[in-house]
């Protein structure tokens, strides 16, 4: 009776250690996958929290991370503003937070989803003009890296307005309005400018 008691604790605990060895590992990998700043959500204006909640669901899919694993690792997914968020409205209040990841992710979704947010980019993207990409005197090459800027800005921040204004549609019209009073402005969007234009 004994033995099968003391065999009974010592799988127990054996069973425990691997467990721990397992959430370990997982975590080291969560870890890895996220070590480049980039790959992390910061809340900046033109950072769509979807696309790095998705981005983290895939990660976690292909480490084959159950969804009752996935909340201890999700620091590794935020950075900056972002991070203290999570650690102050989630982490501090876990006693009283249940949710787990899927209530976490719905937190951050209503956070930096909310209608406050979408009518600031909307705001800012009335606001935004191709001169914030370029300085000082430039070359036609320097004009197209920042028009091509300026669009990936323009299809970042639109892709988080109300859907009414996500549509293609919305994106040429703000650029068309970013680029007005450039020489070449009248020119296909699709199209670059000449050279010569370009420097008048």
């Amino acid at each position: 009776m004994w033995i099968r008691s003391n065999n009974s604790v010592t799988e127990r605990h054996l069973g425990q250690s691997m467990d721990f060895a397992s959430f370990s590992r997982e975590v080291q990998a969560i870890s890895f996958s996220f070590k480049d700043e980039s790959s992390k959500f910061s809340g900046d204006l033109d950072e769509n929290i979807v696309y790095y909640l998705r981005h983290y669901d895939v990660v976690c899919r292909n480490l084959v991370i159950s969804n009752t694993r996935k909340f201890d690792p999700m620091h590794n997914l935020f950075r900056d503003d972002a991070k203290e968020w999570f650690f102050l409205n989630i982490v501090e209040k876990k006693p009283l937070f249940n949710g787990g990841y899927e209530g976490a992710a719905n937190l951050f979704m209503a956070e930096y989803q909310s209608l406050a947010r979408q009518e600031r980019i909307k705001q800012l993207l009335d606001c935004i003009t191709f001169e914030e990409f370029v300085q000082g005197p430039v070359t036609h090459t320097d004009l197209k890296i920042a028009l091509d800027k300026l669009k990936t800005r323009i299809v970042k921040l639109t892709k988080q307005c109300y859907p009414a204004f996500r549509g293609v549609e919305h994106q040429l019209a703000h650029l068309r309005r970013a680029v007005i009073g450039q020489p070449w402005s009248e020119f296909p969007l699709q199209t670059s400018p000449p050279h010569d234009d370009l420097n008048k």
